[in-house]
């Protein structure tokens, strides 16, 4: 029997590894321990000065104490994302929202700094790069700003906010920022106040008073009132003020309009409800008004006082004799 000698075949099937997608970015701290940072609770917001529209009333922070810097295995960007759909967007800013207590708006931001300062470095929609192998510094603080968006502020009011924003690495969250349901209770104690006259135009009759009652100094006091409202303030513990502007003599009597048909030789005495004289030019010497009630959000107050001719030095000569003078509302 004729043997017929074996034969070994090998055939090869080589291995075609397929991988959807390129490498993916993994990013991690150096210093380790909280990847989620709540603003939480209560607090309460008292600003302590008078700050001007688009300033600063009052602030808080919080910063993640072990969290400074990442590394990753290749060029990594990094974003801050806010999840703010609960919350309402002031028109401007990024960062900006509105809370519902007039006068005031909610600027939230970022930094890099272990304190707990106001300082803010950036916002939401911020980018940067984290390069292969070094170690980067991160955004670890979240700062809670509490503006003036008005000249009207209110006295109080409570504010709350579902808020969070995220540090991604690629598409990597690395931090979590929260305000979960975060309450904040605003007080107005200072005057971050804006007044207006009721009427900036009012008319003081003064009659028709003869010559020889002027002359002898014996004309009847005329009753004038300015009403004020004003928004932000404190009811009467609020100092709202007066003084006036006009042509006057050295001695503060305001003067009679200068036509061919007016009087001279006297003028108008100008005086508060008790008979002082009111300060001319003079805003230092602000006279006070007095608080009424409140209508709303608008504490009113009025000042009153007094007008009555008197006779000058000089010719006395009969005529016309009308004469204007403008007040002031002196506030903070």
């Amino acid at each position: 029997m004729k043997r017929i000698p074996s034969l070994l075949v090998r055939i090869a099937f080589p291995a075609l590894l397929l991988v959807a997608g390129g490498a993916q970015a993994a990013c991690v701290f150096n210093d380790f321990s909280e990847t989620t940072l709540d603003m939480a609770g209560t607090r309460d917001v008292i600003p302590s000065a008078v700050r001007p529209v688009g300033g600063m009333m009052y602030w808080y922070s919080r910063y993640f104490n072990n969290v400074r810097t990442i590394i990753c295995d290749v060029d990594t960007p990094l974003s801050l994302v806010a999840d703010d759909g609960q919350m309402i967007k002031a028109p401007g800013q990024e960062g900006r929202y509105e809370t519902g207590v007039e006068g005031v708006e909610l600027e939230i931001g970022f930094g890099k700094s272990a304190d707990n300062g106001d300082k803010v470095e950036m916002k939401t929609g911020w980018q940067g790069v984290a390069k292969r192998g070094v170690n980067t510094p991160v955004p670890r603080k979240i700062v809670t700003q509490f503006m003036r968006s008005g000249s009207h502020v209110a006295r109080s009011g409570t504010m709350t906010f579902h808020y969070a924003a995220r540090l991604m690495a690629g598409n990597q969250t690395l931090l979590t920022f929260r305000l979960p349901g975060a309450t904040f209770n605003f007080t107005n104690n200072v005057m971050l106040t804006s007044c207006y006259a009721e009427n900036p135009d009012i008319p003081v009759a003064m009659g028709t008073v003869p010559f020889e009652t002027v002359r002898r100094n014996l004309a009847t006091p005329r009753d004038y009132a300015i009403d004020i409202r004003c928004s932000g303030t404190n009811g009467a513990a609020t100092p709202v003020k007066t003084f006036f502007e006009g042509n006057v003599t050295a001695d503060g009597i305001l003067k009679l309009a200068d036509t061919p048909a007016s009087a001279s030789g006297f003028g108008i005495a100008v005086t508060d409800a008790e008979g002082n004289p009111v300060p001319f030019h003079d805003r230092p010497r602000s006279l006070p008004s007095v608080w009424q009630d409140r209508i709303g959000v608008e504490d009113r107050y009025r000042f009153q006082g007094k007008a009555r001719y008197v006779p000058l030095a000089g010719p006395l000569k009969a005529g016309s004799a009308d004469a204007v003078m403008s007040f002031v509302l002196d506030y903070d």
